[in-house]
């Protein structure tokens, strides 16, 4: 299968790919997380605040050292798989969710089963606790 188009990668395409063939995954990901690692350490000693990275495999990917604080924004289940159904198809369904059901430490937890407006509450509410 085909991902690039006109240049670049096709997200989609590329979703489909990976998450139908776990070794495929297993090569994006070498790929990619060396590069990501840099690209972060690259970006924290050039920030004047805060920095925010979303990583769903933060711990498989080795990254969790770089980071003061490791916020777990998660959803129930039913909630979870109702939102990306907007976006994938079962097999990819099937192996997020069960990404994201491994549990690693963290410092703050927000739950994210409502609205986007209540979501950015939560966010910034979690930030003010992180203030010095």
């Amino acid at each position: 299968m085909e991902i690039l188009e006109k240049g670049s990668v096709d997200r989609k395409k590329l979703r489909r790919k990976v998450f139908k063939n776990k070794k495929e995954l297993d090569v994006l990901e070498k790929i990619v997380w060396p590069y990501l690692k840099e690209e972060v350490k690259k970006l924290a000693s050039r920030a004047k605040g805060v920095v925010v990275v979303e990583a769903v495999k933060l711990y498989e990917a080795g990254m969790e050292k770089f980071f003061d604080k490791i916020v777990l924004v998660e959803a129930k289940k039913k909630v979870r798989a109702s939102r990306l159904k907007m976006k994938l198809n079962e097999l990819a369904i099937n192996r997020i969710m069960k990404i994201q059901n491994r549990k690693h430490p963290f410092d703050y937890r927000i739950l994210n089963n409502f609205s986007r407006n209540e979501l950015e509450k939560r966010v910034k509410k979690a930030f003010e606790s992180f203030k010095v």
